[in-house]
């Protein structure tokens, strides 16, 4: 599954999904099994924070913030989707590069 470097090559004014995050990279995996049939890539990042690593599990990239929210909505229900919430993804590459 792509990573930071993968991730860092996205255009920074697109949008991801940030499906869940979590403090053990394993509390993704059930996750990351829902998402193999989606469309769009995965990527683990690992994230330094002022209280330790956190992982997120982003999903794909998408133009505006309205194909993000529409990609949000038609994603299955029953999806163990921890969040779900739309960020630019210059934000998160910002958070990456720390």
């Amino acid at each position: 599954m792509p990573g930071a470097s993968a991730f860092r090559a996205l255009p920074g004014s697109h949008y991801t999904l940030v499906l869940a995050s979590v403090r053990d990279p394993a509390a993704l995996d059930e996750l990351i099994q829902a998402f193999a049939a989606q469309p769009g890539q995965l990527y683990l990042l690992k994230l330094g924070m002022p209280d330790g690593d956190w992982y997120s599990l982003c999903w794909s990239d998408f133009a505006d913030l309205d194909a993000a929210r529409a990609a949000r909505a038609s994603l299955p229900a029953e999806a163990p989707i921890r969040s779900g919430w739309p960020r630019r993804i210059d934000l998160l590459q910002k958070e990456l590069a720390r």
